[in-house]
């Protein structure tokens, strides 16, 4: 993440607007990712209800507790958090009951599947939709492009 990158460009604005950016799982190795990012956002008076900062699904299990304090200090603070490229190869439905996650977003692959009429995908993706709507977690499903796409997720 560049440090400054998205608060410089939040600088120049004068009014609020959502912020949204990703961090890698290579940014959880180091120590100060959150003060860095609370610091940035004092630093340039930006409301954190305005920040969402997208987290993809960690491979190393040894950042988990990293990970934890992380959302955390940051939940705390204001920010809102996304669980980013939900359905890939990873994905686990205990990473959405262990940490607290204001949006999940649904790999394009996923939705791709699902709009092929993929019946394990629609099962699974109409679960997954009943979980996220009781945890009051919003979805995003990365690459609806059209009205035509968008009707198997108005119909679940």
């Amino acid at each position: 993440m560049g440090r400054h990158d998205a608060s410089s460009r939040a600088t120049h604005c004068k009014v609020d607007v959502p912020i949204s950016f990703n961090i890698s799982q290579f940014d959880f190795y180091y120590d100060n990712l959150e003060s860095d990012i609370i610091e940035i956002i004092n630093l340039h008076n930006i409301k954190p209800s305005f920040i969402e900062i997208e987290i993809p699904e960690l491979r190393d299990s040894k950042l988990y507790p990293r990970l934890e304090r992380f959302i955390n200090t940051i939940s705390k603070y204001g920010v809102k958090i996304c669980l980013d490229k939900f359905g890939t190869k990873t994905s686990s439905l205990s990473l959405l009951s262990s940490y607290h996650f204001d949006t999940l977003k649904i790999n394009r692959e996923v939705v791709n599947q699902l709009l092929l009429k993929n019946k394990v995908n629609l099962i699974f993706t109409k679960a997954l939709l009943a979980i996220t709507k009781e945890l009051n977690i919003k979805v995003i499903a990365q690459g609806i492009e059209t009205i035509e796409a968008k009707i198997p997720f108005t119909d679940l």
